[in-house]
């Protein structure tokens, strides 16, 4: 079969699709083809004939069985939504979320300022600006793999945050409250855009 009548570009993103499916274990085969109607009709074409190829599924009547077939959904942490316009919006408002969490290092390297600690307060001052700029890129490119030095940088600042507090003797419940409930959001919404992101693939 030739394909000169195929746009390039359309080549290139058919290959990428049969190369992450290829690569799809089993079991996360077997996940993808329970959420078949979730995906674009070429990525399920494709998705079937590989799980034919490896013997998963015999033939098309096999997914009419349960084992292929997603249950009625209820309530969930992490819907996945089938309108790439809602997944785009869900991953932006995430992002813009997570974008606000720089205010709080920004504030604190201000205040590092005041007394005269400013290699702290321009390490602070940065890590904040990095952190909106790798969400922008998240947001906006897609590139899903900043998540994890977000991730990374998020575990850090729980040292750091840390410290800060042994330094105070007395604290309420709101200060210890506050920054746990900002903390599991935070990863929240990493997790949940990390998988939005990573679902996308089988929508383009």
């Amino acid at each position: 079969m030739t394909s000169m009548n195929i746009p390039e570009d359309t080549q290139e993103a058919r290959h990428r699709m049969v190369n992450r499916i290829n690569g799809l274990s089993d079991s996360d085969l077997k996940i993808a083809l329970k959420k078949r109607a979730l995906y674009q009709p070429e990525a399920v074409d494709l998705l079937i004939l590989e799980a034919k190829s490896r013997g998963i599924i015999h033939n098309d009547e096999d997914l009419q069985s349960p084992e292929f077939n997603a249950p009625a959904t209820g309530f969930t942490l992490f819907p996945c939504p089938d309108s790439a316009y809602m997944r785009d919006k869900i991953v932006r408002s995430l992002m813009r979320s997570v974008m606000i969490a720089a205010i709080i290092p920004v504030y604190f390297g201000i205040t590092k300022f005041e007394v005269n600690k400013y290699i702290e307060g321009s390490a602070l001052i940065s890590l904040g600006v990095i952190w909106v700029a790798m969400a922008w890129f998240v947001m906006e490119r897609r590139v899903r793999k900043l998540i994890v030095p977000m991730g990374a940088l998020a575990l850090l600042s729980i040292l750091y945050a840390g410290r800060i507090m042994m330094a105070y003797q007395h604290l309420s419940w709101t200060d210890i409250f506050i920054p746990v409930v900002l903390y599991l959001f935070t990863f929240y919404a990493l997790y949940y855009t990390w998988s939005l992101l990573k679902g996308e693939d089988f929508h383009r």
